[in-house]
């Protein structure tokens, strides 16, 4: 049973703060300031539902949404959104690190996977902010197998 929107908000935002915290371009939602939420509103439009939650932006054509219900992101005008209930894991590609020679605080790239087992790259800003996302959604992935654990 997933909680409703107000109280899946309370959680996800609680995780972000304890696992990692507000960067530079990526914060909680309601601490952006005015110009980065209209910026924002008009892309994904808050309700009742569906909450915002974590925001990152780079700029007006690079951005990045955790919703209640999604992660949505934006690229030079073209929009891609995971659904939750899809999420299964997030990891990071420790050899192509290694490769690159970039340290882990320094990483910049998050391993979404889903229950199809695609494997969607989301670029976001390093430090805390990532931890704090990668954390956000390694819950929501555990949460997601142990619903599907209890069905079968």
């Amino acid at each position: 049973m997933t909680p409703n929107a107000d109280h899946e908000k309370i959680i996800l935002c609680g995780i972000f703060r304890r696992k990692g915290g507000n960067g530079i371009y990526t914060k909680i939602y309601d601490e952006l300031d005015l110009l980065a939420k209209e910026l924002l509103q008009k892309q994904v439009q808050e309700t009742d539902d569906e909450k915002l939650v974590i925001a990152g932006i780079i700029n007006s054509s690079e951005w990045q949404l955790i919703t209640t219900k999604k992660i949505i992101w934006g690229t030079h005008g073209v929009i891609k959104s995971i659904n939750f209930e899809e999420l299964i894991d997030a990891l990071v590609d420790l050899p192509k690190l290694m490769k690159d020679n970039v340290r882990l605080v320094d990483n910049t790239e998050l391993v979404v996977i889903t229950k199809d087992g695609q494997r969607t790259i989301l670029k976001l800003e390093a430090g805390k902010s990532f931890s704090g996302i990668w954390n956000i959604i390694k819950f929501i992935g555990l949460r997601n197998r142990r619903a599907e654990q209890k069905s079968s």
